[in-house]
């Protein structure tokens, strides 16, 4: 199984791009697709061509369900095939009609829900395995390519990226698609007009005066405008995106429910670094539902574990119990570090199995301190000096600079 629509039960994906240029049609239509009734040398037995209007994009739509821009084509309807002109396969033809039927659906009720508010004139939106991401970022450069990347790779580049994210989120916690019961619904929108009117419609509430919001309940939704002082540049963006659904990844898998106001902040914000950190060994960003600060602004300039590690040194750092029973948004800058390099330890030294039993223990009422005994054999006294040796064992005294282009 697979994450389903939030108002749907589970079901099977729908029908995907594949890397064949073949669609994935439903069971009964695979014997048919796989056999054309017919020899011809036009479409090589199978009854289609590839659509040429999709030539350069062919290789981004390969790991996508749905993409606007291929929907909007007038010569395949976003099914990437167009039919054989020579020979007759009345399987392939009908296939072909039940997806363009899915496709064209799917393209109509995104534009209904969402460019019915947005005010930018070209706005995109692809559906893969787990995401629904409404794209509207300009070009931008990626690396050392001065090339902007267009609008429509970008996007595409992006939701790889997600579900890449995703991927990685669930192999370090051991985690399958079962352990989440809505998909990750994100709004990327250059411009902040944009997010301002989606999001009082699709998370209920006014954005306010951060780049990003998230939806404080059972689904997971995320909206976000390019915010140019706090995302410059491409590596901006990744450590943005990758901590803020970071957060919706930790507090919808199984059990479903909210912990960064229930004293578990050290576990909620410490994650959302972690993995921020793993995007490009530095930290620039908090919620401002964790902590008001100016954007940009941080503790050692974003190089935490180097901080960390001359903390430790001086034994100068703050205890684990003077904060770990603190929600979120009461973390100091210096909680925040700390709890990203306890998060770094026990996944480290332990594993992230250990971290996902811990999180379903005090996702169902189970203390903190009885969490860390059962999974770890630790209190929130004893995990000082395993944790303080780890740092000195682990963490460097500098780290090298990063220019942020």
């Amino acid at each position: 199984p697979v994450i389903s629509r939030p108002d749907t039960p589970m079901t099977k994906p729908a029908l995907h791009f594949a890397t064949s240029l073949l669609f994935v049609l439903p069971a009964a239509s695979v014997d048919v697709v796989g056999q054309a009734k017919v020899a011809c040398n036009a479409c090589r037995g199978v009854g289609s061509n590839p659509c040429k209007k999709h030539k350069k994009a062919i290789e981004w739509e390969k790991n996508v369900d749905y993409c606007s821009v291929a929907s909007a084509c007038a010569t395949c309807g976003g099914t990437y095939r167009i039919d054989c002109k020579i020979c007759d396969n009345p399987g392939v033809q009908d296939a072909a009609v039940v997806r363009k039927e899915l496709v064209q659906k799917w393209f109509v009720d995104r534009r209904e829900q969402v460019e019915k508010y947005t005010k930018s004139k070209k706005v995109l939106h692809v559906k893969s395995k787990h995401f629904n991401l409404t794209f509207t970022i300009a070009p931008m450069r990626i690396g050392k390519n001065p090339r902007p990347r267009p609008q429509h790779e970008l996007m595409h580049i992006w939701v790889d990226r997600l579900e890449q994210h995703f991927a990685e989120f669930c192999k370090i916690f051991e985690l399958t698609d079962q352990d989440f019961s809505v998909r990750v619904e994100l709004y990327m929108f250059e411009k902040r007009s944009d997010h301002l009117v989606i999001t009082p419609r699709k998370l209920g509430s006014d954005a306010g005066s951060a780049s990003g919001k998230k939806y404080m309940g059972d689904k997971m939704i995320f909206s976000m405008w390019r915010l140019p002082r706090e995302m410059r540049n491409d590596d901006d963006m990744k450590r943005y995106m990758g901590h803020h659904v970071t957060h919706l990844f930790v507090n919808h898998m199984a059990p479903n429910t909210w912990i960064f106001n229930k004293g578990h902040g050290w576990i909620d914000a410490g994650i959302a670094h972690y993995f921020e950190y793993k995007a490009s060994a530095l930290v620039t960003n908090y919620c401002y539902e964790e902590v008001a600060i100016d954007p940009g602004a941080g503790w050692k300039n974003g190089k935490w574990k180097s901080g960390v590690r001359l903390l430790v040194d001086a034994r100068k750092q703050m205890f684990f119990r003077k904060f770990f029973l603190l929600n979120t948004d009461q973390l100091s800058l210096e909680a925040h570090a700390l709890s990203f390099a306890y998060v770094d330890f026990l996944i480290s030294a332990y594993g992230g199995a250990k971290m996902r039993d811990l999180i379903r223990l005090i996702k169902n009422k189970i203390s903190t301190r009885d969490a860390l005994r059962k999974v770890y054999s630790l209190t929130p006294l004893s995990i000082e000096e395993p944790f303080k040796k780890w740092v000195k064992k682990t963490y460097p005294r500098r780290e090298k600079e990063r220019r942020r282009r």
